[in-house]
Order: structure tokens, then C-alpha cells, then sequence
């Protein structure tokens, strides 16, 4: 098991950073950024990490388990918005 605590700093709409303040790992720091499409129908994610792991970790295991776990995390994400926008509209419609 590796643990760690991160920051996260967010500019809604746009960006999260997220650092490490203390755990296991030498770095481990990424950004999501948010970019809309033109038209408004849909956004465009992207993702940068930079991780220096505690110990050797190979290539191969690395790649497998972002490969686990990406999908995992981009469906997570999508719930939040998708929740965020809900409760936008919600907010904005609600007549008090």
C-alpha cells in the first residue's frame, strides 16, 4: 500500500490542480483541465500527471494500473458535473 494526502485547488469551470502534501511518493502532482467545445454541447478533459513513485515500479505496471483506474476516475467525474450541472439548473429555475 502507498498513502498520500493531496491538494486540490480548483477554478471552477476551468481547472483542478492537484499536488501531494505529504505521503509516500517523491512527486505525485497533475492537473485536470477543462476546455468547451464551441457549440456548448461538450467539454473537452485534459489530463497531466507526474508521479516519482517511493521504489522502482516497471513501466508495464505503471501503464496497467492508470489503465485500471482511468476509467474508474473519468466515470467518477462525469457523476460530479453532470450532479453540478443538475443542481445549476435546479438553482436557477427554482422561482423564490
Amino acid at each position: 500500500r502507498i498513502k498520500y494526502v493531496f491538494r486540490a485547488d480548483l477554478v471552477a469551470d476551468r481547472s483542478i490542480d492537484v499536488r501531494q502534501v505529504s505521503g509516500d511518493f517523491k512527486a505525485n502532482e497533475g492537473r485536470w483541465e477543462l476546455q468547451p467545445a464551441e457549440d456548448g454541447s461538450t467539454t473537452l478533459l485534459l489530463y497531466q500527471a507526474y508521479i516519482d513513485p517511493p521504489g522502482y515500479i516497471p513501466n508495464w505496471l505503471a501503464r496497467s494500473t492508470f489503465r485500471r483506474e482511468m476509467p474508474q476516475m473519468l466515470t467518477d467525474l462525469r457523476k460530479g458535473c453532470e450532479a453540478e450541472q443538475t443542481s445549476r439548473a435546479e438553482a436557477n429555475a427554482d422561482p423564490r
